[in-house]
Parts: structure tokens; C-alpha cells; sequence
């Protein structure tokens, strides 16, 4: 390459260098001389220039394994792409879901960023067991106390609140004359959940709740809660529910999730948020409720229950 060029260059002046002062200042012009250093010059270009070619080629071979090895890379990628499959278990006891639920949102709390974080589609009480639970202590780290799964569930929730992590429900909240036509223990039940909610909310700026028509309806049967590659499907909280594994599928589901839910008309959408120059930014022209008027509407509600 250019530093054998200069090589060849240099080592020619020198040899004609050396031929003139032969010839000139010690007046012995030699034939003899000449040929040699003649033949010295002829012979180091055949060298350069080998050395030029054979590092040329080295430079073509190391080019050649360099995209080789991108194309291997590129075929496996999509041998790999093709042939991978989802992970799909089953979970079958409350207690297993909300234990599996707490475990990967603790997960969540350590990888998440400030776009990506814990989406919860629908509504279902995981926070407090149904009566007659059996609450048996399970270890959930090496060094920690023996806590139920429920306090799995719970104290992971306040993990997600207190790092502050990006967390997002989409849920269709009842209107005050559709909790006076349920039943005590429902209306309760929901009550007790919109209390949970201004709690996180109110520590946690990057936790939004989404009131939308495009969502499920609060109470009824079918949530999901999608965190990192892991998605949940819960057909219902006492029945059967799907854990899903899969990257791909889980960004795709919340990236359609959001879009569906703020589709149609943004005013229509309400985003309950602690900070109201967040919630704006975040969710563009929906109508953004801060704390304060959630603590008001909270208590016109709870009211209006009386």
C-alpha cells in the first residue's frame, strides 16, 4: 500500500544517489558499479512490488472473510427468526398468577426505560385475595423474608412506583349510575381500586391511567398485562390465564393497544397523571386529568355512592 510506494521511492534515490557520488566526486566511473546498483534498484521494485500484491491480497481475503461472516450472520439471524416459536405456559391457581405476575414486574423495575415499562389492559383485582385464599409464604429472593403472593404482587407494584417506572392502564371506567346499578361489594370493590390507583399515581409521575371506550370495561372478565416480553392473558381472576414469552409479540401488542386506544376522537380519551404538562405530552390531545381533580372527582364519587 502507500507506505511500500514510499519504500520503492526512497530506496531508488538512494541507489542513483549513490551511483552520481561514485561517478562524480571520486571520479571512478564503474560499469561494474552501475550494473550492481542497477541491478540492486530492479531487484528491490520486484520485492516491493510482490509485497505490494501480496498485501493487497491480504487485504481482499480479510474484506472477503469480514462479509462472509456478515452474510453467515445474516442467514442464521433469519433461520433463527423463522424457526423461533413463543413460549407459552399455563397458569391455573389465583395464587400462582399473582405470585408469576409480581415476580416479572420486579424484573420490569430493573430493565425498564422511560418509553417501555409495565401496560395493563382491562382491570382485575390482583392487589387482595378472594375469601377463603390459602396465603402460603413463598421465598422470592436468596436473603429475603418469606412473603405471600399477594405481598409479592403488592410490594412489586410499590417497587414499580417508588423507580418511577412507565407504567400504563387502558381500562373503560364505569360512570357513577353504573356503579349504583351493581351490586354493594362491586361498587366497593371499584372504589377501593380508584383509591389504589390516585396512590400510584400520586408517587409516580411516569404512571398514567387511560379512560377510554376502545378498552374493556372495568369488572368485566379479561385483562392483560404485557411487561418486557412477558404478556398475560387472564380470562378471569379466579379462572385460567396464558403466560406468553416473546419480545416481539409483546412490543407489537402494546404498540397496537395504544393505537386502538387513543383511535377515534382524543377527547373522548381521559388520562388521569400526576403532572399535567406530563400527561399532555405523553397523550396528545386527550383530556388530562391531574392529581388534584382526580382526588376531587374521587371524592364526588364516593359521595355520590352514599
Amino acid at each position: 500500500m502507500p507506505h511500500q510506494i514510499v519504500q520503492y521511492l526512497l530506496t531508488f534515490s538512494f541507489s542513483t544517489g549513490a551511483a552520481i557520488y561514485y561517478s562524480v566526486f571520486w571520479d571512478n566511473i564503474s560499469y561494474t558499479y552501475m550494473f550492481v546498483l542497477l541491478v540492486s534498484v530492479i531487484n528491490l521494485a520486484f520485492i516491493s512490488s510482490s509485497l505490494l500484491t501480496i498485501e493487497n491480497e491480504i487485504h481482499l481475503f480479510l474484506r472477503f472473510k469480514t462479509s462472509y461472516r456478515g452474510d453467515i450472520d445474516a442467514v442464521l439471524r433469519r433461520l433463527i427468526e423463522g424457526l423461533h416459536r413463543p413460549s407459552v405456559s399455563k397458569i391455573s391457581t389465583p395464587l400462582e398468577l399473582v405470585q408469576k405476575i409480581g415476580t416479572e414486574i420486579r424484573i420490569a423495575c430493573e430493565i425498564s426505560t422511560p418509553t417501555t415499562g409495565i401496560t395493563f389492559v382491562g382491570a382485575v383485582s390482583l392487589q387482595t385475595p378472594d375469601e377463603g385464599s390459602k396465603l402460603e409464604p413463598v421465598q422470592v429472593d436468596e436473603g429475603e423474608d418469606q412473603q405471600s403472593p399477594f405481598q409479592i404482587y403488592q410490594g412489586a407494584l410499590e417497587e414499580a412506583t417508588s423507580r418511577r417506572v412507565f407504567t400504563q392502564r387502558f381500562v373503560n371506567l364505569p360512570t357513577s349510575d353504573e356503579l349504583k346499578a351493581r351490586s354493594h361489594s362491586v361498587s366497593t370493590d371499584y372504589m377501593r381500586w380508584l383509591k389504589n390507583q390516585i396512590s400510584q399515581i400520586s408517587r409516580n409521575e411516569q404512571n398514567f391511567l387511560v379512560d377510554t371506550p376502545r378498552a374493556p370495561k372495568w369488572g368485566v372478565a379479561g385483562a392483560r398485562i404485557i411487561l418486557n416480553e412477558s404478556m398475560f392473558d387472564i380470562t378471569h381472576k379466579n379462572g385460567m390465564s396464558l403466560h406468553l414469552r416473546d419480545q416481539r409479540i409483546a412490543e407489537m401488542q402494546t404498540q397496537k393497544i395504544r393505537t386502538a386506544a387513543l383511535s377515534g376522537s382524543p377527547k373522548n380519551v381521559t388520562v388521569y397523571c400526576k403532572e399535567k404538562d406530563i400527561g399532555e405530552a405523553t397523550f396528545p390531545g386527550t383530556n388530562i386529568v391531574d392529581i388534584e381533580a382526580m382526588n376531587l372527582r374521587f371524592e364526588a364519587l364516593k359521595k355520590a355512592m352514599t
